[in-house]
């Protein structure tokens, strides 16, 4: 069932984000809107002068390791205009020098590149202004303290990593523009005891793990709005989650749900919409759900 006050809030919601989550798992970011005659994708094989483009806004290099990068990059007659840049499955091991000339670069994309060295690559992004970085498919297990020194980071995707080291959420903590993170597809089996300490962030996304619970102390995301826990192994909606007061949509959808604890029909919740879709809810705990949350703008089940 789904208000149509539902369409209004996914507005505000995208529109107050750089990035958010398509039901494909993929990161899609607000730079899609770039029109066509100033983005440039090479990762198909193909070839570009591109000291022919000079309002180039986007370029993807994505698996064209039969390229010079540094000379591809050097080419670009106005550095400035670049906004998005994809090196993904590039066999890197360190960060190409020219991408320093980028200083208005917004979004890097740096997936499949298990063999970067963070520290070094975190401490090579200082100069620029990134809000978005995409380090999806590298295996990293923990987050160097350098990472700090991203200050204007918004949105970091650290899916299909390992990052359950909990020093690396301390680090994560400081970035106080942070707003999204994703960390789903990480094995995790428990939530980072030190993951609360992201008292900063609005969305976050912990799909596709191993998580059974909700530790109390998640209520210490005092600024989180969007929580996205399907695909783990809840049996029940967590009773932490009734006393987050700012959170407005849960996903907990694909879980071996089977009941409501009795907490949400004492206490009045924050959160208006709520996605339970492919749970184990029994027909009259079902019904009992619609009773509940009959006033929510999203209730799927």
């Amino acid at each position: 069932m789904i208000r149509s006050s539902f369409l209004i809030f996914i507005i505000f919601l995208v529109a107050g984000c750089n990035t958010y989550k398509t039901s494909f798992g993929e990161t899609m970011t607000v730079e899609n809107s770039i029109k066509s005659k100033y983005r440039v994708d090479l990762s198909d094989g193909g070839k570009i002068d591109l000291k022919k483009i000079k309002n180039l806004r986007m370029l993807d290099l994505s698996g064209r390791n039969d390229l010079d990068l540094n000379q591809i990059l050097n080419s670009i007659p106005k550095p400035k205009n670049l906004h998005v840049l994809i090196l993904d499955s590039l066999q890197l091991d360190a960060l190409p020098a020219s991408v320093s000339r980028f200083k208005k670069l917004k979004h890097l994309s740096l997936r499949h590149n298990p063999k970067m060295d963070w520290g070094s690559t975190f401490i090579s992004l200082k100069s620029l202004n990134l809000n978005f970085l995409n380090l999806g498919y590298n295996g990293i297990v923990e987050i160097p303290q350098s990472i700090t020194q991203l200050t204007a980071l918004e949105d970091i995707n650290l899916s299909n990593n390992k990052v359950a080291d909990e020093l690396s959420y301390g680090f994560l903590s400081q970035l106080e523009s942070l707003e999204s993170v994703w960390l789903d597809y990480n094995g995790l089996f428990e939530v980072p005891s030190t993951l609360p300490l992201l008292t900063q962030i609005k969305n976050l996304y912990l799909d596709h793990n191993h998580i059974s619970e909700l530790p109390a102390s998640i209520v210490e995301l005092q600024n989180l709005r969007v929580l996205h826990i399907g695909h783990n192994h809840f049996t029940e909606l967590p009773t932490p989650l009734a006393n987050m007061e700012k959170l407005m949509l849960l996903h907990i959808n694909n879980n071996p749900i089977s009941k409501i604890p009795a907490i949400y029909g004492t206490q009045k919740v924050s959160f208006g919409g709520l996605v339970m879709d492919e749970n184990m809810l029994p027909q009259k705990e079902k019904a009992r759900v619609e009773s509940l949350f009959k006033h929510f703008f999203l209730l799927s089940l």
